[in-house]
């Protein structure tokens, strides 16, 4: 009798782990893919972020040439346009680095290393903060050494990060309409009518942005050619792609030009620079992006803004990209567990 109770609990066991098995599988598959693919995080984020600004274009070219076409064509010109941008930004710094008197910038180091040494030896009292301040700088001199021998590895990472980038976004637009249906088939009732709404605000985030960016590139490019004021399109570059940069934006280079244009004595650059500084720190975050982003998206703008900042933190550069998504995500599935529309 215990005999047979005890074959019966094991068939049953045994069933329960078959019907079980397919599942158990498929998460220990699943498990074993997202540990695959961690290191392509930054080339599947870059192409997600691709994909989504290369749609507009292949929307407007799919009418007139075939898919395959449209897709290929829209991500060479968003391609082209953003590294021309950054390759003339490069450039530029470039050319300016290149212009430098190495002499010069050596006779500047010992005239402030003389000049320091003067100060020390009348305040004997500040000789701490100088010695621990001359050992913090050997320590980023030796840092930024260091990263200079690791430069060419980084770019060639990059590189092939940025080829990647790029199959994966041809493949997310080409067959974008499969990816939805497949998510569709497999996901609850509850979910599958909120992916449309995941799709729109991601969609409004990343173009949004990037139409935000554009703005102050262009302003800023402006206010240089108005007031004469050097390197306009340069300025407007940097300016446009430092918008990118949660809480920091163009003030980053905007704030520092400002303090050199009144120590050279250029005091309206100076105040047109802060000035500008001022108004690129409140009106994008505060006027413009929310309103891109109220026609495009149904997050608040606030949240967007935190999850640009969290994402950043967390996953570094990829988190542009992996923090709204994340947000985007968790708001369908929420408005899904909740019934909303």
């Amino acid at each position: 009798m215990r005999r047979s109770q005890r074959r019966s609990q094991r068939s049953v066991i045994l069933d329960e782990i078959r019907a079980n098995l397919p599942l158990l599988l498929g998460i220990l598959a699943l498990v074993l893919l997202v540990w695959i693919y961690t290191p392509l995080t930054a080339a599947i984020a870059y192409g997600v972020l691709l994909a989504y600004l290369s749609r507009p274009l292949m929307r407007r070219f799919e009418g007139h040439i075939g898919k395959g076409l449209s897709a290929f064509l829209s991500l060479i010109i968003i391609s082209f346009v953003v590294v021309s941008i950054l390759a003339y930004t490069a450039y530029q710094a470039g050319v300016e680095f290149s212009s430098l008197n190495p002499n010069q910038v050596v006779n500047s180091l010992i005239g402030a290393s003389k000049t320091i040494s003067k100060f020390a030896s009348e305040h004997p009292e500040f000789m701490p903060v100088i010695n621990s301040f001359s050992n913090q700088l050997d320590k980023y001199t030796s840092f930024i050494t260091a990263q200079a021998v690791n430069l060419v590895f980084y770019l060639v990472n990059l590189a092939i990060t940025l080829v990647l980038a790029l199959v994966i976004a041809f493949f997310l637009l080409y067959d974008g309409q499969k990816i939805r249906e497949f998510l569709e088939l497999i996901s609850p009732a509850e979910v599958k009518v909120q992916i449309s709404r995941i799709d729109q605000n991601l969609y409004g985030i990343y173009v949004g942005s990037l139409l935000s960016a554009l703005i102050v590139g262009v302003i800023t490019t402006i206010t240089f050619l108005i007031f004469s004021i050097p390197y306009p399109f340069l300025a407007g570059a940097i300016a446009a792609i430092l918008q990118f940069i949660p809480m920091v934006g163009p003030q980053l280079f905007l704030i520092p030009g400002t303090v050199v244009a009144a120590m050279f004595g250029k005091y309206l650059q100076a105040v047109v620079l802060l000035i500008l500084a001022v108004f690129l720190f409140f009106v994008p975050d505060n006027a413009i992006k929310p309103v891109i982003m109220k026609r495009t998206t149904n997050i608040h703008p606030l949240l967007v803004l935190l999850s640009f900042i969290g994402g950043v933190v967390v996953f570094g550069a990829p988190g542009f990209v992996i923090g709204p998504f994340v947000l985007a995500v968790a708001d369908g599935l929420i408005h899904a567990w909740l019934n909303w529309e």
